[in-house]
């Protein structure tokens, strides 16, 4: 992503395999990357955005536990480290574990905006998904992910007394769109072995 280039994800487009990235005709105001290039005003806003956001239905967006102002700061603080609008990270990136996770989809966004993407394709079944996904200048590489991963792979639903321990394939979106869980998976897993850098 270049200095002036803001990322922008549509998700309906990304579910459809289409990710799409739009960068200013006019040049931008460069987004500050960490919060030590902030100045105070543009911090106070971001901290003043976060607690809005925490009064609202957004702040759900991790689940059972709501997000706290805290919560939304710090994804706001990621996304802007990656070249992210505020709003931008607040769609692509979730808090995994306290960690601040970019989703398939954002990590997308940014490859096709670095253009360092030679090629990416998917060949895609009811059990299982191939991701070949290649770097200009460097070899294809290859994910798969299906029923057997998502069957292995563990993962913590509910919160409270309602927590469970239970396997991917039993979650409700892996139950009722098996297709695109495992094409996410396998572009996620491409991405973080193609294009570190850039995510």
């Amino acid at each position: 992503v270049t200095s002036s280039a803001v990322v922008y994800v549509d998700r309906e487009l990304a579910m459809r395999g289409n990710v799409t990235t739009l960068v200013p005709d006019e040049p931008r105001p460069r987004l500050p990357r960490s919060i030590l290039e902030m100045s105070s005003e543009h911090l106070t806003r971001l901290k003043m955005l976060a607690e809005m956001l925490a009064r609202s239905s957004l702040s759900y967006k991790g689940g059972y536990n709501p997000l706290t102002d805290g919560d939304l700061f710090i994804i706001m603080l990621k996304g802007l480290s990656l070249g992210l609008t505020e709003m931008a990270a607040l769609e692509s990136i979730d808090l995994i574990g306290g960690k601040p996770c970019l989703d398939a989809q954002g990590m997308l966004g940014l490859i096709y905006a670095s253009n360092q993407l030679e090629s990416i394709s998917f060949d895609s079944t009811d059990e299982r998904c191939i991701c070949t996904m290649k770097r200009k200048g460097y070899p294809a590489h290859v994910e798969e992910f299906g029923v057997k991963e998502a069957t292995v792979y563990m993962t913590t639903e509910g919160w409270g007394e309602k927590k469970k321990t239970i396997s991917l394939i039993e979650k409700p979106n892996y139950k009722n769109q098996k297709r695109v869980m495992f094409k996410w998976r396998c572009a996620a897993a491409a991405a973080r072995t193609v294009f570190p850098d850039v995510i």
